[in-house]
């Protein structure tokens, strides 16, 4: 499943804490140091990490931050922390940053990859469900999805989709998309079942 790029749920905790922990540090220490950060601004948080943590762990840490992830701490503006790294970063590091970034963000549940990029303002809300069905199609193809995982993550989807009226049209949208791509693409490496009952 294509999900096996995203880090284990505790790892961005620990990275942070482990940032926030110095050689020998007491646990006294360690919990004063954490409630720092966690009352730090968006800024101040990224160059902190950007010092301790090696790039592509930045880029998951602003991910999963910005996502709600990490208990007791947050990154508000996601596209603030974004564009800090891009300024601040040079050469192989920014490299480095911008492929895990990237990678990361790809590969999240079909909910939380939405949520990001709302989060991020990367994409034209109009558009933002058309363009994920029209991505999921590969999705499916490079992750080697069953019929079964996908009918799960399309369902959750959709039940995240309906709390909301906005979102309930993007996963209209995305529906359109996802079936305009199997249209378009053919069956190739999607289940006989997905694509019987969504390219019609």
């Amino acid at each position: 499943m294509k999900r096996i790029s995203r880090i284990p749920k505790a790892l961005p905790g620990l990275l942070a804490v482990t940032a926030l922990s110095g050689c020998g540090a007491k646990n006294g220490a360690d919990s004063d140091r954490a409630g720092e950060f966690a009352g730090m601004d968006d800024r101040a948080k990224m160059q902190y990490m950007m010092q301790r943590v090696a790039p592509d762990s930045v880029a998951r840490f602003i991910c999963d931050a910005a996502l709600g992830k990490i208990e007791g701490v947050r990154i508000d503006t996601l596209s603030m922390a974004a564009l800090y790294a891009y300024e601040n970063y040079k050469d192989a590091d920014l490299q480095t940053f911008q492929i895990a970034y990237d990678t990361y963000a790809d590969n999240l549940p079909l909910p939380d990859k939405m949520h990001l990029r709302k989060l991020a303002a990367s994409d034209n809300p109009d558009a933002l469900g058309y363009q994920l069905g029209l991505e999921y199609v590969n999705d499916i193809r490079t992750g080697r999805m069953t019929g079964e995982e996908i009918e799960a993550e399309i369902a959750a989807f959709k039940k995240v989709c309906d709390a909301s009226p906005e979102d309930s049209l993007t996963f209209r949208r995305f529906m359109t998309g996802f079936k305009v791509a199997l249209d378009k693409d053919g069956s190739e490496g999607i289940p006989k079942s997905i694509y019987e009952s969504y390219s019609k």
